[in-house]
This record gives structure tokens, sequence and C-alpha cells, in this order.
């Protein structure tokens, strides 16, 4: 995720159910007296919930125009300054569960060393998650 589209990050706080959506929504939470919808993102893209008790745990706040909106994640690796010249423009998410609706989200991605193995950092642009797939869709 661009950091321009990151508000902030946050430990996982405690969220309330929301009676009415679909199961990846988690509920909302009280940040600083705010209502933040939370969305279970491992389950909205793969089915599976994420993990909540896991330390390393983290709800990603994600703005576009009007609209805040926390993602729960499994984890954050921190941000990464990626060089410009490895930016790839076509890269899909054709092997991995959930792909469609992860490639609907990706504006490309980058390669990289990462302890000597070469990987491909995904890029999700904030704008297509809201606007091409179902995620302002969470009434069940």
């Amino acid at each position: 995720v661009d950091e321009h589209d990151v508000f902030e990050l946050l430990n996982v706080p405690r969220v309330t159910a929301v009676p009415g959506t679909k199961r990846w929504v988690a509920g909302i939470a009280n940040v600083r007296g705010e209502l933040l919808p939370v969305i279970d993102f491992c389950d909205f893209l793969f089915g599976r919930a994420a993990r909540r008790d896991n330390k390393q745990a983290r709800v990603l706040v994600i703005q576009y125009t009007d609209l805040r909106s926390g993602l729960l994640v499994d984890q954050v690796y921190g941000v990464r300054r990626l060089p410009v010249d490895a930016r790839k423009e076509n890269v899909s998410a054709a092997s991995a569960d959930g792909a469609q609706t992860l490639d609907a989200m990706l504006s490309g991605g980058f390669e990289d060393d990462v302890g000597g193995e070469r990987r491909i950092f995904h890029v999700m642009e904030v704008e297509k998650l809201v606007k091409e797939t179902g995620f302002m869709r969470a009434v069940a």
C-alpha cells in the first residue's frame, strides 16, 4: 500500500461485531472517540480469518476521499523503500487464493531481494479496493 493511502497503523483495538454484515466485517472500533469500521482483510481476500491473537497483527487504517476503514492484517513488515526501476506493471496474483479479488486492486509490484531470494511485492491501490471489489458491499 502506498504510504500516502495509510492514515495510521494500530495495534488491534477492541472490536464490536455488527449484526447483518458479511463475515469479513470484523465490526467497529472506537479509536479516540471516532468509530472505525474494521475489515478482516484476510477473510475478505482468502475466506479465512486473520489471527487476532497474533502479536504481529495490526489494523491498517486506510483513507479514500471521506471513507476511512481499518484493515485487520496478520502482520505488517514496515515501510519498505523500493527502487523505481524495480517496478513491474503487469503483476498478477494468479497463484494465490482469492487471486481475482486481489488482481482487481493491484497496481503493479516491485521485485526485490529478501534474504537472498527474489520476491515480488504487490502494490494494492486503495482506490481500486474501494471501487473495483465487493469492499463497499458489507451488508449480508
